[in-house]
């Protein structure tokens, strides 16, 4: 049996506060090198476990720059590069790291549920939740997930969702494999919760997505992006150890942040570029799977490395859009605290910075503002005052333009040698761009008014668009072996299609719907059960699910137990079906009206 080892030393603090002034305290007796005595037991034994888990400890004779940051107030980021990076095997203890490669376990728990609930939100909004009890099993207790850091976090939900409709664990989760004891399991836990990323309701986790700050979905995505991981021998060094776990230096990364934006602007501002024959505020809309990100991406090469790219989601705000001053805690030379007001500015600003800074130089190279998923956010809240800009002549200039405010001008002229007169009055110039991608069809998106639209060239992308990519391709179903897979998708659009369903075409299967690679991988099966069934399921046929699925068939556990024992879990045929093909589309459609609307 394994055993986990944590710690069961945050007990002590009985919420964030407490935790906070715990942790300055010790960071302050780390930096004074002024530890509890041994004889002082409770008080040791806690300085220890903070140290090693917030990964406070020095190395290569440096001290840890997690100390620092807590010591400039900066609790937060220390607590989640702890969610970020902790991970196991680790060197807590020289049985914890021997039993952790002798079992092979490769996890990094902390980061793994936050990814889950992340991708519980993704799919269900507000709704996504994920249970204590089902952490423990499909995290803690799950082969698939302990003993591959590159597990499939989908296929880890529909087990879930499989095990809420049967209460029936699947096979690779075994909990008499794992022994994560309950007071550790329950500091797990808070350490969550602490963060400020979850909330908590009877006992279902999910995202705390209502009171989420720019700064909490910009440190979220930091984390569920990232998938570091330190291997392990079992000669490792605390040095080599700590040098990974510590977290940056607030310098560093502020410099990291000033260097991708300078580095961008002060590219050869020559740089030759092909013209752009494209419209200035473009928006690429169609079914999902029809390829509209791919387009863009293709197209974003007509401008090097001069872009940005920005995903839209709910809680996506103007600050976070164009730019606001936030607080800093700063330490004087005395050591006496106080708070700094930095203006930061965002993706749109910074674009708008890099094409006026080509201008000045007179070589008005091009530059790109990519903006997916536009419609996932309340567009005119986002854009406020922007949205005037959005007005162009026929050179692609701004016919209007708005006043920059103080904060704002006062950021252009002294990071950037603007003059007061060049920032007082801001609009678009003609070489940057504006393209998005969006899809009327998904669930939780937000209506466009008419005014907003017409601001912008809509092109539609049809449903078989781009499909002769992918001619030749078969694939292996449980019950159809070698079955083309434009023919599959083409069976399946025609029958939601019909009269009886009568699905409309943005909610239909594009080509793309699931791409090239995992087409062909050995692990189709488990990505098309929880891609293509899932979405066809959940978000296509929802109570409609009857006229679609054989008889029977009518909850996902079910269709995928007859999948799972090679039976035909469609009511039609698919391979001798005649197709479902698009009527009259092409990819030229220009749409600017009844679009989002409600």
């Amino acid at each position: 049996m394994y055993k986990y080892v944590f710690t069961n030393d945050f007990r002590m603090y009985n919420n964030r506060q407490e935790f906070d002034l715990g942790v300055r305290e010790i960071a302050h007796q780390i930096m004074t090198d002024h530890p509890p005595s041994p004889d002082e037991k409770s008080a040791h034994n806690v300085f220890n476990a903070t140290k090693f888990f917030l990964s406070l400890s020095s190395y290569d004779g440096h001290t840890a720059n997690g100390v620092t940051r807590i010591l400039n107030g900066d609790v937060d980021s220390v607590l989640q590069n702890l969610i970020r990076k902790f991970q196991y095997p680790n060197i807590r203890t020289n049985a914890c790291l021997q039993t952790s490669l002798d079992a092979g376990v490769e996890l990094v728990p902390l980061r793994t549920i936050l990814k889950l609930l992340y991708l519980q939100y993704i799919s269900s909004g507000t709704r996504g939740y994920i249970t204590k009890e089902e952490i423990l099993h499909f995290v803690f207790q799950n082969r698939n997930v302990v003993f591959n850091r590159n597990h499939n976090l989908l296929q880890v939900l529909q087990d879930i969702h499989q095990y809420r409709e049967t209460e029936v664990l699947p096979a690779h989760v075994t909990p008499d494999e794992f022994d994560l004891l309950d007071r550790h399991f329950s500091n797990f836990i808070k350490i969550l919760m602490y963060s400020g990323f979850l909330v908590e309701n009877s006992g279902r986790l999910s995202l705390a997505v209502g009171r989420f700050t720019e700064q909490t979905w910009t440190q979220l995505l930091k984390i569920v992006r990232d998938d570091s991981f330190l291997t392990c021998s079992r000669t490792i060094t605390e040095d080599e150890y700590f040098r990974y776990m510590d977290i940056e230096s607030d310098e560093v990364e502020e410099e990291n942040e000033e260097q991708e934006l300078e580095e961008s602007v002060e590219e050869t501002q020559d740089e030759p570029q092909a013209d752009i024959n494209k419209p200035h505020n473009r928006i690429l809309f169609g079914a999902p799977g029809t390829g509209k990100s791919f387009t863009l991406e293709e197209d974003r090469k007509l401008f090097g490395k001069k872009y940005e790219r920005v995903t839209f989601h709910p809680n996506y705000s103007y600050a976070q859009f164009v730019g606001t001053y936030k607080p800093k805690p700063k330490l004087k030379d005395n050591g006496e605290e106080y708070i700094s007001y930095e203006f930061v500015p965002g993706p749109f600003l910074r674009v708008w910075i890099q094409a006026m800074l080509s201008k000045k130089s007179g070589s008005s190279t091009n530059h790109l503002l990519i903006i997916e998923e536009i419609n996932r956010a309340n567009v005119a809240a986002v854009f406020g005052d922007v949205f005037q800009l959005l007005d162009r002549d026929g050179r692609g200039t701004s016919e209007y333009s708005i006043a920059a405010s103080e904060d704002m001008k006062d950021y252009l002229m002294k990071e950037w040698g603007f003059s007061a007169g060049e920032v007082q009055e801001i609009s678009l110039p003609n070489n940057m761009y504006l393209w998005a991608t969006m899809n009327s069809a998904d669930q939780g998106v937000y209506p466009m008014d008419t005014a907003f639209k017409r601001r912008w060239s809509f092109e539609y992308i049809g449903i078989d668009e781009g499909q002769d990519q992918l001619n030749g391709i078969t694939v292996d179903l449980s019950f159809e072996r070698e079955i083309a897979w434009n023919t599959l998708r083409k069976a399946i659009n025609k029958r939601l299609t019909e009269n009886d369903l009568n699905v409309n075409e943005d909610k239909l299967i594009g080509p793309f719907f699931i791409n090239k690679n995992d087409l062909v991988s050995e692990n189709f099966d488990s990505i098309f059960k929880s891609k293509l069934l899932m979405y066809l399921f959940e978000d296509v046929l929802k109570h409609r699910s009857g006229k679609f699925f054989a008889p029977g068939l009518n909850t996902f556990s079910k269709i995928l137990t007859a999948y799972d024992n090679k039976q035909n879990i469609f009511d039609f045929p698919i391979k001798n079906a005649i197709p479902y093909e698009a009527r009259g589309v092409t990819s030229n459609m220009l749409v600017a009206e009844n679009l989002g609307e409600e």
